[in-house]
C-alpha cells in the first residue's frame, strides 16, 4: 500500500509526500519440504559419532524434547524417533513391548494402512547388550519378543544378543511375521553346535527364519546357542514326508559371519544351498577335524568362488584353542582381494603359472617361517599391496632405535625394508604405515 506523509498537516496546502522504502521488500520465507525436515532430525536424533559417553543423558533428553517443539514438528519427528531402537534393559523392553501392543489394539480396521503405529515405524532393533542375568529373566526376554515380532511388521535390521538364550517359539514368531520379509540384516545369533544333516536342518528353528528371510543381505551367528534340552526344539508336528532337505533361497547375501562353529544344522542349510551374491565370509577355522565332522572347509571349498574378502577368525575367550586353516585358500577362492589368516599361520601354495588378485594380507603377527612361504608365492601376487599385522602396533615416536629393532617391532621392520623394494607396504593394527 502506498503511504502519504504530510509534513504540516494543519495547513491548507501543505503538499504531501509518497514514502519509499530504502531497502527491497522481504520475499516470504520458503517452507522447507518434509524431507529435509526427515533428514535434519534423523541427523539429531541418531548421529552418535559426536556424543560421549558423558553426554549421553543429556542427549536422550534432547532426543525428547525435539518432539515437544510444536505439533508439526513431532508429526514429522516421531516416525524418526521410533526407526531405530536401542534397548539394554528388560524392563525397558517391557514397556515397548507393552507400548507397541496397546497401540495396536487401538488401531482399528477402517484406517488405510493395516499395520500400527508406532509398531510399523520401527525399522532397527538393537537389543546386542541385554542379559539374561537368570533363566526366568531368559524367560522374559523369549516371551515379551515372542509378543514384540508380529508388531514391527517393517523390522530391516536385527541385532540380537549373544548372551540371550532363545527358544524355537521366539523365532517360529519371527519367521511368521510380517517382519521376516522386509529383514536385510541379522546379527548376533547363538547357534547350535551339533552334527549337520538334513533332518537337523529340516527342523532347526534358524533353518525357518533363513527360509522365510529370502531379502536377507547380512547374517551373523556365534556357538553354541539352543539348548538341546528344549522340548519345542524336538517335538514331533506334522510327520516329514522325507528327511530330504530343500535349499534356502538367499540370492541377496552379501555377508556372513559364523563364528565357534564346526557343523549346525544352520552351517549345513547354508552349504547345501545357492549363495551367488556372497563376497564376504568371517568364519572360525576347523581344518584339522575332517568332513563331514567339521563343515568350514568344505563350506570355504563350495562357497569360495565369488568371495572377494576371506576373514579367518577365532574369538579370543578362555580357553582359546587355535585351528587350523586349509593351506589351498588362494585356489578355492581365485577371486579373493582381502585374505586374513589366522594362528597356525597355513602354507599357502599356488599351481605353477597361476596368477591370483589379492591385493591385501593380513596375518597376526609376522613371523620369520611365515616370511619365506609369502616369498615364494609373491610372483604369482603382481596385484598385492599391503601386508598387515593384525595384532600389532608400530610403536610410538622417540622410542630408541634398539626398542624398534627388537622382538616383533624388529620382525615388522625387516618385512618393511624387504617387501618395500616390491612396493608393498607394512600396515599395523590401526592400517598405519
Amino acid at each position: 500500500e502506498t503511504v502519504l506523509l504530510r509534513p504540516r498537516p494543519f495547513e491548507e496546502r501543505s503538499g504531501r509526500f509518497v514514502l519509499l522504502p530504502l531497502l527491497p521488500r522481504r520475499p516470504p520465507p520458503k517452507q522447507l519440504p518434509v524431507e529435509v525436515w526427515e533428514r535434519i532430525i534423523e541427523e539429531l536424533l541418531h548421529d552418535e559419532a559426536n556424543w560421549t559417553l558423558s553426554r549421553w543423558k543429556e542427549r536422550r533428553a534432547r532426543r525428547r524434547d525435539i518432539l515437544l517443539v510444536c505439533k508439526t514438528i513431532n508429526s514429522i519427528a516421531l516416525p524418526v524417533f521410533y526407526s531405530h531402537i536401542r534397548i539394554s534393559s528388560v524392563e525397558a523392553l517391557e514397556g515397548f513391548t507393552n507400548h507397541l501392543y496397546a497401540s495396536d489394539q487401538q488401531w482399528d480396521s477402517l484406517r488405510r494402512i493395516p499395520y500400527s503405529t508406532p509398531g510399523r515405524w520401527v525399522q532397527t532393533l538393537d537389543i546386542s547388550t541385554l542379559n539374561g542375568n537368570s533363566r526366568w529373566e531368559e524367560c522374559r526376554i523369549d516371551t515379551l519378543l515372542t509378543q514384540l515380532f508380529p508388531l514391527v511388521p517393517c523390522l530391516k535390521e536385527l541385532y540380537f544378543s549373544p548372551n540371550v538364550q532363545a527358544t524355537s517359539r521366539m523365532w517360529d514368531s519371527l519367521a511368521s511375521s510380517d517382519a521376516s520379509t522386509h529383514l536385510r540384516v541379522l546379527r548376533g545369533l547363538k547357534g547350535t553346535v551339533s552334527p549337520g544333516s538334513a533332518l537337523a536342518a529340516c527342523r532347526d528353528p534358524l533353518v525357518r527364519v533363513l527360509r522365510a528371510c529370502q531379502d536377507l543381505r547380512e547374517l551373523e551367528v556365534v556357538g553354541p546357542g539352543f539348548d538341546l534340552s528344549d522340548p519345542d526344539l524336538w517335538e514331533a508336528g506334522e510327520p516329514l514326508p522325507s528327511a530330504t532337505f530343500h535349499p534356502l533361497t538367499l540370492p541377496h547375501l552379501t555377508t556372513l559371519t559364523v563364528l565357534s562353529t564346526h557343523s549346525s544344522p544352520l552351517l549345513f542349510a547354508l552349504l547345501h544351498s545357492p549363495l551367488p551374491s556372497l563376497a564376504s565370509l568371517t568364519i572360525t577355522p576347523y581344518h584339522d577335524i575332517s568332513y563331514p565332522t567339521s563343515l568350514v572347509s568344505e563350506f570355504i571349498k563350495v562357497h569360495g568362488t565369488n568371495l572377494r574378502s576371506l576373514y579367518l577368525y577365532t574369538p579370543k575367550s578362555w580357553p582359546t584353542i587355535l585351528r587350523t586353516s586349509p593351506s589351498t585358500l588362494l585356489q578355492t577362492s581365485p577371486r579373493l582381494k582381502h585374505l586374513s589368516l589366522e594362528n597356525p599361520i597355513p602354507a599357502l601354495a599356488l599351481p605353477d603359472g597361476s596368477i591370483h588378485p589379492l591385493q591385501i594380507l593380513s596375518v597376526p603377527r609376522p613371523s620369520a617361517q611365515f616370511l619365506s612361504t609369502l616369498e615364494s608365492i609373491l610372483p604369482r601376487l603382481p596385484s598385492l599391496v599391503a601386508v598387515r599385522a593384525r595384532d600389532v602396533h608400530w610403536l610410538r615416536k622417540g622410542i630408541s632405535s634398539r626398542a624398534q629393532e627388537a622382538g616383533v617391532q624388529g620382525v615388522m621392520r625387516e618385512w618393511k625394508r624387504r617387501f618395500g623394494r616390491r612396493g608393498i607396504k607394512i600396515l599395523d593394527a590401526d592400517w598405519k604405515e
